[in-house]
């Protein structure tokens, strides 16, 4: 009794730690049948658990079940057909390095680390990087910016009909057109 009671213990702290993290947990079985996940992996999938919670949906839920909520923007059935497809693919992408994804339906970029067990599931973690790759982004579109902004300026220099020149306050020579070299 005593062992059968600190494993029910170490089970329900687990399950608290899986269930108060921030990060999307799930484990797949080799069926790609969901067989664990927390509220934030819930959360994901709202319109599907919703149908789950309803009894509308298969027990265990197929990823596949989720994935017709996931998959929009596609121009065709066929289109939306492949996507999934992908998508299942990559449920069983064997790497330990992270995955890049975009959660299509809402936007998100998702790191995902996935592993196998040792019965052929898959778990999987994900943590939302979307600030992380949405910084980077406006980065690159200010620097992209002030490039374009600083070409326009030469162009508006070098366009002048006399001499141009722009000295800093130590006197040292910061631009000028191609008249003040003349």
């Amino acid at each position: 009794p005593e062992a059968l009671d600190r494993l029910i213990a170490e089970h329900r702290t687990l399950k608290q730690a899986i269930e108060k993290s921030p990060l999307r947990f799930c484990v797949y079985n080799s069926e790609n049948q969901l067989i664990a996940w927390n509220d934030s992996y819930e959360r994901n999938y709202p319109n599907a658990f919703a149908k789950y919670h309803a009894g509308e949906l298969s027990d265990p839920i197929r990823f596949r079940e989720l994935l017709d909520e996931d998959v929009v923007g596609c121009k065709t059935e066929k289109e939306r057909q492949e996507k999934i497809e992908q998508r299942l693919e990559a449920l069983r992408h064997k790497s330990d390095k992270p995955l890049l994804t975009k959660c299509l339906r809402t936007g998100k970029d998702l790191k995902v680390v996935r592993y196998e067990l040792d019965d052929e599931a898959i778990a999987s973690v994900a943590i939302d990087v979307s600030e992380v790759t949405q910084s980077k982004t406006d980065q690159k579109n200010a620097e992209l910016a002030a490039k374009h902004a600083e070409e326009r300026l030469k162009a508006a220099i070098e366009a002048l009909p006399d001499a141009f020149a722009i000295f800093d306050a130590s006197g040292r020579l910061l631009t000028y057109n191609s008249h003040y070299i003349a």
